[in-house]
């Protein structure tokens, strides 16, 4: 049976309690050994409750709380106190929204150990069944690969995905030494990482999935994470 200690997952959420548990459960059964690190950014339904059973019962599962620590709210925030938090040889983010197939992680895995530096799972071409929402989705890419083009950074298919796994080590180095580059309250913690990586400096690889339609809860996006993207675009 294949062994993955040397992975920690970090899960972002907010108000995620129809389907953390679904989550976790699933990874449990398909990564043993894995870390899986929940970082709560403040739910006010049941999600922490859910995430604390499975701590409790020893399953390598852990619940970092960043509201009552008071630190600020915001996605790329999470994802960075997560990858802090980590003291495995990579690092996997995934939404906890079930819109991100866990299964996926294996292919992801492998391309890490092989030697990839990065390994993001990209969405397929047709994922988003809304028209605006797909072609909001294609201009943000492209515009943000024609920056990194330009700057002579890496770069990806899928350069807004929120579902990769890396080196935790690089990612650390990444983050210290452009923490100004990185935009909190934003939400493409993938971004910011390839803009302040250099086409020689990182492996990079992909993985196709089928992004799925949300079944629970409603989209997160707003207004103030759009201008958050552009502020990421931009500095």
């Amino acid at each position: 049976m294949v062994r993955y200690e040397d992975i920690t997952v970090v899960i972002p959420t907010l108000n995620e309690q129809k389907t953390i548990g679904k989550l976790i459960t699933r990874l449990l059964v398909l990564y043993n050994g894995a870390n899986i690190l929940v970082v709560d950014d403040g739910s006010t339904d049941d999600t922490q409750k859910i995430v604390l059973r499975f701590a409790k019962a020893g399953k390598h599962v852990r619940l970092l709380d960043r509201h009552r620590s008071g630190k600020p709210p915001g996605l790329t925030y999470s994802m960075i106190d997560g990858l802090m938090h980590s003291s495995t040889k990579y690092t996997m983010f995934i939404d906890g929204d079930l819109q991100h197939p866990p299964e996926i992680i294996k292919s992801i895995v492998e391309s890490l150990r092989s030697g990839d530096t990065i390994a993001i799972a990209v969405r397929g071409r047709n994922y988003n069944p809304i028209l605006y929402r797909r072609i909001i989705s294609m201009m943000s890419i492209a515009f943000g690969n024609a920056i990194l083009y330009i700057s002579g950074k890496a770069s990806s298919s899928d350069i807004m995905s929120g579902y990769f796994g890396i080196e935790t080590e690089y990612a650390v180095k990444t983050v210290k030494e452009n923490r100004h580059r990185f935009i909190g309250d934003g939400y493409k913690f993938l971004f910011d990482i390839l803009k302040c990586t250099s086409r020689s400096s990182a492996r990079i690889s992909e993985v196709q999935y089928r992004f799925k339609e949300r079944m629970y809860g409603s989209s997160k996006a707003s207004m103030r994470q759009g201008i958050a993207l552009l502020q990421s675009y931009f500095s």
